[in-house]
């Protein structure tokens, strides 16, 4: 598995997100599958009358191309931020958390040496017009959703992003081809989903939407484009300080 930068230019500046390429080799092969193995479990949990009505098929298909492409996310995220800690000396760690019902997208938890806890929130969206497009003009950083009694609730810490550079429909094909690419692209914490010019309420209908409304459309939080969040190496800084801004 090979990890590296990607550069995308935005508005003058470079947006700095994190490649990462499963390669046609054992080890990246058993990852892969055990990920795929989490995500068809994870959408068993998420609506098991999906896997009963065979008249929802197409719907539990893309439901589980949802979750094994969230499963896939937040391991990248994980990876990611376990390297980045060590790489920078700091006695943190990113840890998977259980999944307990569905309101709860799939988390992260971040632990440091006093014990204090943060939680990031890992979303995914399939790009098939590439992952520049998407960073700089066509994707949104998505923050919590709008509830009529909670309004926004702003239950983690920092949200981030990933972006395949493919549609849903080519997922099995580029998991098979020995050269399966995942995009970490940023994200933001909570306080700039609140306070920046560039934070929006969106009517729409998250592509991996795992929860109980089940791709329904709903009011989110957003910023947009991607770029106008943090990049992956500031997002990285701001979690491993424990910092909003």
């Amino acid at each position: 598995m090979e990890i590296k930068e990607y550069r995308v230019p935005f508005n003058g500046k470079i947006f700095r997100s994190i490649e990462f390429n499963f390669r046609n080799n054992p080890s990246d092969k058993l990852t892969l599958d055990s990920l795929i193995e989490k995500g068809i479990i994870l959408a068993k949990k998420v609506n098991p009358i999906l896997a009963r009505d065979s008249s929802l098929a197409r719907d539990n298909n893309m439901k589980i191309k949802d979750c094994i492409g969230g499963a896939i996310a937040e391991y990248c995220w994980r990876t990611w931020l376990n390297q980045y800690f060590e790489l920078n000396r700091i006695d943190m760690k990113a840890q998977e958390t259980s999944f307990e019902n569905a309101k709860n997208q799939i988390d992260i938890q971040i632990i440091n040496n006093r014990g204090d806890i943060k939680t990031v929130e890992v979303r995914s969206s399939f790009a098939y017009k590439g992952v520049d497009a998407a960073i700089s003009h066509n994707f949104k950083i998505l923050g919590p959703y709008y509830n009529e009694i909670k309004k926004y609730e702003y239950t983690k810490d920092y949200h981030v992003m990933v972006v395949y550079s493919f549609s849903k429909d080519l997922l099995k094909s580029q998991l098979e081809s020995g050269d399966f690419k995942v995009y970490l692209v940023g994200g933001a914490t909570r306080i700039l989903l609140q306070n920046s010019p560039f934070a929006f309420n969106r009517d729409l209908a998250p592509q991996d939407d795992i929860t109980e409304r089940l791709n329904q459309r709903a009011t989110y939080r957003v910023i947009e484009p991607i770029a106008n969040g943090y990049d992956t190496i500031k997002i990285s800084e701001l979690i491993a300080s424990m910092s909003q801004l």
